[in-house]
């Protein structure tokens, strides 16, 4: 048998896996409408998707740039220390467990958990991010919207097909529209 499928190279008709003949395939090409208008959804979602990861990448990607410019690494250390803070008093645990926080100057500064939001280092470094994730979010959007309007305009035209086809379907196809 091996030697049979090697020496042949033409392929053979895979038999019926019952003994109840051959099955039928896909009678008639037969579509419901039903999948033809979840797959015409699904399409659209896959396109539509595309702008938003391209606002996402230039989001995180100006962000980055800008926190990389803009922080240094205490401030860094601050920005964490202000998000662990939000964090513990969310959970519900004691504002009054004691924190030590480094300062710019080096200085170790003895504190609570409650009132790290509230030191001044702290605020200074939450104002740059804030500044930063405003900024990021302003020109991500002004950088995707031209390539937004060129991504329609150019999924459009390929979704008019082939340019070799009828005029009697491209006219049926605008129509449709």
């Amino acid at each position: 048998m091996a030697n049979e499928r090697t020496s042949n190279p033409r392929p053979r008709n895979p038999r019926p896996w019952s003994g109840h003949g051959d099955a039928k395939r896909n009678a008639g090409h037969f579509t419901r409408g039903s999948q033809l208008i979840g797959h015409q959804w699904s399409m659209w979602l896959r396109g539509a998707r595309v702008p938003f990861f391209v606002w996402a990448g230039l989001f995180a990607l100006i962000l980055w740039a800008r926190l990389t410019v803009v922080l240094d690494n205490y401030e860094f250390q601050m920005i964490s220390m202000k998000a662990l803070a939000g964090a513990w008093d969310y959970i519900g645990l004691s504002d009054m467990k004691p924190v030590n926080v480094t300062l710019k100057s080096g200085a170790v500064l003895h504190t609570y958990m409650g009132y790290v939001p509230y030191i001044a280092d702290v605020e200074i470094a939450w104002a740059k991010l804030i500044r930063s994730l405003i900024g990021s979010f302003l020109f991500a959007s002004a950088l995707t919207g031209p390539f937004t309007l060129w991504f329609v305009k150019w999924a459009r035209h390929r979704g008019e097909g082939d340019p070799r086809r009828s005029s009697r379907t491209r006219r049926r196809a605008r129509r449709e529209r």
